[in-house]
């Protein structure tokens, strides 16, 4: 019975501490409607220079808007977290974790929307399917000896090698960094 507790705790806390960081994603998702048809023309039309321009200014205009925010979200961790009660403020390490995790989403740019758009699907359908076993296992793995911070430090982990793996195919497959 304390076992099922401590994990409705961890639930609650992780649950709300995502919810608050996922404002991050706000900018990023923003954009993808905005990008997605547009890398898709351009990577047609094959002017690679141009995507490349193309995303490098949208994730450069993601990183300047999402840093603010995740700056605030952190300074003000603890106040948010209570605005949802007293108890939920025991997720603030948890939602400091998540937020630089999104903060890696911010950097990195737009990088599972531009694999889809650019024919490489099936890439990302596999680097999907390796985070989400990668992140299943380190969850089994880490939230029984360690809590609440074991579930954002495996997300962050997961985040970390997905967003990499992007990277390394778009480089591969396109020729470029989105962030540089």
């Amino acid at each position: 019975m304390e076992t099922l507790a401590v994990s409705v705790i961890i639930v609650n806390y992780n649950g709300m501490a995502y919810k608050l960081a996922s404002l991050c994603m706000l900018f990023i998702i923003s954009m993808n409607v905005v990008l997605a048809p547009r890398v898709a023309a351009l990577h047609n039309r094959g002017k690679m220079g141009e995507l490349h321009k193309t995303l490098r200014k949208i994730t450069h205009i993601i990183i300047g808007l999402t840093i603010p925010l995740i700056m605030l979200i952190i300074l003000l961790s603890n106040y948010l977290l209570a605005l949802f009660g007293h108890g939920f403020t025991g997720g603030r390490q948890a939602l400091i974790i998540i937020s630089i995790g999104f903060l890696l989403n911010a950097i990195t740019g737009n990088v599972d929307q531009i694999l889809n758009m650019t024919g490489n699907q099936k890439i990302l359908q596999n680097i999907t399917m390796a985070g989400f076993a990668l992140n299943v296992l380190l969850n089994l793995v880490l939230i029984p000896r360690y809590g609440i911070n074991a579930a954002a430090t495996a997300s962050l982990l997961t985040n970390v090698l997905f967003n990499a793996a992007c990277i390394f195919y778009i480089k591969k497959k396109l020729g470029f960094y989105t962030f540089i």
